[in-house]
């Protein structure tokens, strides 16, 4: 389908929740997730694994949850 260069709205999103779920989502997981990570790689460092395995399962379900979230995004442009 040809652009219309008139039209002002051309470029916006056709699933802005589904934009912010992912925008949020990698929000947390840079900043969640990645303080997760570097508090795990110290308690390994540091001969703690006890206290690192939960801090790697959160960084594991935050990551989770962002590709959970681009798939949805994915799906719902591609049937909406």
């Amino acid at each position: 389908m040809p652009r219309d260069h008139s039209d002002p709205y051309a470029d916006v999103s056709t699933t802005p929740l589904w934009d912010f779920a992912v925008g949020m989502s990698l929000l947390v997981l840079i900043i969640g997730g990645g303080l997760a990570a570097v508090y795990a790689i110290g308690y390994f460092v540091t001969g703690q694994p006890e206290l690192a395995w939960p801090l790697c399962g959160t960084f594991s379900v935050l990551l989770a949850a962002h590709l959970l979230f681009r798939h949805g995004r994915r799906g719902a442009r591609r049937h909406g």
